[in-house]
């Protein structure tokens, strides 16, 4: 479809893209408001981008879509990754 074409189809105001956003799963409903603000290019967003990534992971586990890791496993991955930095930071 030429740019010109796709342009035309594409919502022009936030009126026209609302409902249509609206209609979405929750979980691209998530996933668009992460890409939203993270596109906001403010530092102050850090926490609302956080808040959203945790919706969406929320709403996986609530979904059955989430992989599970056993808190001894997850641990085990963090220190192993900072572990990790710190010898990156000291080389």
């Amino acid at each position: 479809m030429p740019k010109a074409n796709l342009l035309h189809h594409m919502p022009a105001t936030l009126d026209e893209l609302l409902p249509q956003a609206l209609s979405l799963t929750d979980d691209s409903k998530l996933r668009l408001a992460e890409e939203l603000i993270a596109s906001v290019g403010v530092s102050d967003n850090d926490n609302a981008v956080d808040t959203a990534l945790v919706a969406r992971r929320r709403a996986e586990f609530l979904a059955g879509t989430a992989t599970l890791v056993p808190a001894e496993e997850a641990l085990r991955q963090v220190r192993a990754e900072l572990s990790e930095q710190r010898r990156a930071g000291a080389a």
